[in-house]
């Protein structure tokens, strides 16, 4: 479980998690990672948004974040 790992990293080190992610991944561990930043949730394979103490969407990485797009909703950063 990784909660807001990324939160203060610098950007080297945000690069060294993200491999770690990828590296993680490719062993086929299971991640349940939490963050705000879309540069980590978007190599993720599912992802859960919650809004309001609920479920907001869940599914394919790809395509929640192109919904998210889609309803113009801040996407460069956070979400």
């Amino acid at each position: 479980v990784l909660d807001e790992a990324n939160s203060n990293l610098d950007e080297q080190s945000e690069i060294t998690l993200m491999n770690a992610i990828e590296f993680m991944k490719s062993k086929g561990s299971s991640l349940i990672v939490i963050s705000h930043k879309l540069k980590i949730v978007s190599k993720l394979d599912l992802v859960l948004i919650l809004a309001n103490g609920k479920i907001g969407a869940f599914g394919k990485t790809d395509e929640i974040l192109s919904k998210l797009n889609t309803r113009n909703l801040p996407t460069k950063t956070t979400f």
